[in-house]
């Protein structure tokens, strides 16, 4: 939960603005329908606190991409740059500046740079009378070119750079070798669809490496083994078309390789080619994608015999199905069945948790057999927007946490076969920019067929339950004060030593925007407390909450 809740946090980050009032007589495309309409009023996500508070406890951080997590600087309705910086207790730091320049009519250049997490002293953990310094924040840049090649379509190219540095709160003190460090970089080169009214194409390369240097573990700083340190680099490029056969009716392939390689010649480099045959229907009340995902792959398995990895070749099929209907002007259903390969690679290993531990041998790849989802998107009344829907996923080779043997220094990677069955519900409600209330509800069931790592252990620390809620309030103008809450459950399972408690977590935020009058009119000051309870539980395990958490800052536009 504390993953996929700090996910959610992060994708605050990324600006895109999108803006849906009511519905409309004609269905939105499936892929974007499982989204719940925002607010008529523009906002700006997370740092843009003016506009948005949305709840990111401070005391909350998880370790995601670059690509993935910088924003743009320039969006509709925006100003050309904005720079945020705060502080507070427990070592909270975050800052942060973007800018973006119109060099003509069609091109922009946009930089975006920022630090955030926790670094300095904490009166915790000591050895010996030494103060444990707490080292757990990143470090990232971003600069983008886009030039429009027509009103609907855009050529982006785009580097990410990223730092994260972080320790673990035991009581080795505050001496180097008790900390990890990440290198992250990406080139990312794409063109949105270009369509000349009967022939639409689009595509993409993205170039992306991730360097880790541990040393957390007791045998890198004892022994000098360097087993934990390794490169990862990776590879991805797609091709998308689709050609029209009618008003309604269109078809395509799409393209997708994947290649990806380590610094360490124990472990293999693996490939997987995806073709995508589709075919798609779109009136003013149906859309409906037909595809199938057809997987060519160079995959591993674990010789349990011989304790080794061997490469084989593999081909899959799973689906690729999209669809809505809008049943009525308030009222529409959606559903999707999806699938294909899982790269378990350093990106999603550092998605479970920043303490993942490489295992002795390679594991294999991930692989969907299918993801489905289905359920009603529902505009109760004016401003009040409801989601229902349930999902079940069938995967194979899928990376989980394991509980480590002994002391823990980091957390040990695994691959099981199951299943999970999930019950959502989401909605949101806003009344003219004064009140804006959002809740989530999740129920997960569980099921494991097999293990394939090569360790025989079960995961851990699965959540059963997540629950999120958040209301925001602006009693006058400029003013605007929040709560939120987090809520998770974990399975309990008699094999592991260590039963991770229950998450919650009550926070409060509070911005001011200074009145237009003065001279500092795009001047915001702000504050996010978290656990003001203070109740025990982990962020992640090996990272605990400490305490109620206070970050202030200012917020500036310009």
């Amino acid at each position: 939960m504390a993953a996929g809740t700090a996910m959610t946090a992060n994708a605050q980050m990324d600006n895109v603005v999108s803006v849906e009032t009511t519905y409309t007589p004609t269905v939105q495309e499936a892929k974007k329908i499982d989204v719940l309409p925002q607010a008529e009023t523009t906002r700006i996500k997370h740092y843009d606190v003016e506009y948005s508070l949305d709840a990111a406890p401070a005391g909350q951080y998880v370790f995601e991409p670059a690509d993935v997590q910088m924003s743009d600087a320039v969006i509709a309705g925006a100003p050309k740059g904005f720079f945020t910086a705060a502080g507070g207790n427990n070592c909270n730091l975050l800052t942060r500046g973007a800018y973006g320049w119109d060099l003509s009519d069609r091109s922009s250049l946009n930089f975006d740079l920022g630090l955030r997490g926790h670094s300095g002293d904490v009166d915790l953990f000591k050895n010996d009378s030494k103060t444990w310094h707490q080292r757990f924040y990143t470090t990232q840049g971003m600069v983008k070119f886009e030039h429009r090649l027509s009103p609907l379509s855009s050529l982006i190219i785009r580097a990410d750079g990223e730092s994260q540095v972080y320790n673990y709160q035991h009581n080795r003190g505050s001496e180097d070798y008790d900390k990890q460090h990440n290198m992250i970089g990406g080139i990312d080169v794409s063109v949105t669809p270009y369509t000349t009214g009967i022939f639409t194409v689009g595509g993409h390369t993205r170039a992306k490496l991730f360097s880790r240097r541990c040393l957390l573990s007791p045998t890198t700083w004892e022994l000098g083994d360097d087993k934990y340190d390794m490169t990862q680099h990776t590879w991805d490029l797609g091709l998308t078309t689709d050609l029209r056969i009618s008003e309604q009716c269109k078809a395509g392939v799409d393209l997708n390789y994947q290649n990806i390689g380590w610094s360490d010649g124990g472990y293999a480099s693996l490939y997987a080619f995806d073709v995508i045959p589709h075919f798609t229907v779109k009136n003013e009340k149906t859309y409906v994608r037909l595809g199938a995902r057809l997987t060519f792959e160079n995959g591993t398995e674990l010789e349990y015999v011989l304790g080794e990895n061997t490469t084989h070749n593999k081909f899959k099929v799973a689906p690729d199905v999209y669809a809505a209907f809008h049943l009525n002007p308030r009222l529409d259903f959606f559903g999707e069945a999806t699938g294909g390969v899982v790269m378990n690679d350093f990106w999603l290993f550092q998605s479970l948790s920043p303490y993942w531990q490489l295992p002795f041998t390679q594991l294999q790849s991930g692989y969907n057999n299918i993801c489905a989802k289905a359920g009603f998107k529902w505009n109760v009344i004016e401003g009040l927007y409801t989601k229902i829907y349930a999902g079940f996923d069938d995967t194979k080779n899928r990376a989980e946490l394991m509980m480590p043997n002994g002391k823990l220094y980091q957390t040990p990677v695994m691959v099981a076969d199951g299943s999970l069955v999930h019950f959502n519900l989401e909605a949101s409600y806003d009344w003219q920019d004064k009140i804006n209330v959002t809740a989530k509800g999740r129920f997960n069931g569980w099921a494991i067929d097999d293990n394939n790592g090569y360790y025989l252990d079960t995961p851990a620390w699965r959540p059963t339950v997540e629950a999120s809620a958040a209301v925001t309030f602006q009693p006058i103008s400029g003013l605007r004060i929040g709560v939120d809450y987090q809520f998770a459950t974990f399975d309990d399972d008699s094999g592991v030593s260590y039963d991770r408690p229950t998450m919650s977590n009550l926070g409060a935020s509070v911005s001011y925007k200074l009145p237009a009058s003065t001279r500092l009119n795009n001047l915001s000051i702000y504050a996010k407390l978290d656990n003001l309870l203070g109740c025990d539980y982990d962020w992640y395990y090996g990272h605990q909450a400490m305490g109620t958490s206070v970050l202030a800052g200012f917020a500036l536009t310009f």
